[in-house]
């Protein structure tokens, strides 16, 4: 079975269960924690991908790093993930937990790169337009990137919206080659 399917089938399951006991908002708050320090630290991949360090030892490491800062629920999950001999797809389950609320709730992410920060005014203006075109709830994350020149992209899912000076530069110097 791919991995994919296994991180679908325990998101699935933590959702139902975190759901069970009540506690789902927090269990949603909690995977998108986990999916950020896993992205962000390396050690902590390692650690729970390393064959040589056994299921006590990352427990004991689970309880430490996470006990304080996830609900009850979670931590029992991410308990469970390591008895299991999961926890070295524990990124792909969080990562698939986020996806699957985002469906469930009509969400999308999208990640608004630009040459300069956005006013507040502007943010707020490319965010009800970026609802219009997805007819979602978009949760929107700004992100700077001077290389861009100028303007902005917007991922959403699989789409790109490019509207950068770097890429109208591109476009002029592909159709100067050709003609």
């Amino acid at each position: 079975m791919s991995s994919f399917n296994i991180s679908t089938r325990y998101a699935n399951a933590f959702m139902e269960f975190a759901d069970e006991k009540k506690s789902l908002e927090q269990a949603s708050k909690d995977m998108v924690m986990l999916e950020k320090a896993l992205i962000n630290s390396k050690d902590l991949k390692a650690i729970l991908k390393s064959p040589v360090i056994n299921k006590e030892k990352k427990e004991v490491i689970i309880k430490e790093i996470f006990a304080s800062k996830v609900g009850k629920v979670t931590l029992e999950f991410l308990l469970f993930i390591n008895k299991k001999d999961r926890e070295n797809i524990l990124l792909d389950i969080a990562k698939r937990f986020n996806e699957i609320r985002n469906i469930k709730l009509n969400r999308v992410e999208a990640v608004v790169v630009s040459a300069i920060d956005f006013s507040e005014e502007q943010k707020n203006l490319l965010h009800k337009q970026l609802i219009k075109i997805s007819d979602k709830e978009v949760i929107p994350s700004f992100i700077t990137d001077e290389s861009l020149i100028g303007g902005f992209t917007v991922k959403i899912n699989d789409t790109v919206i490019d509207s950068s000076v770097k890429q109208q530069l591109k476009k002029l110097r592909k159709s100067l080659v050709k003609n």
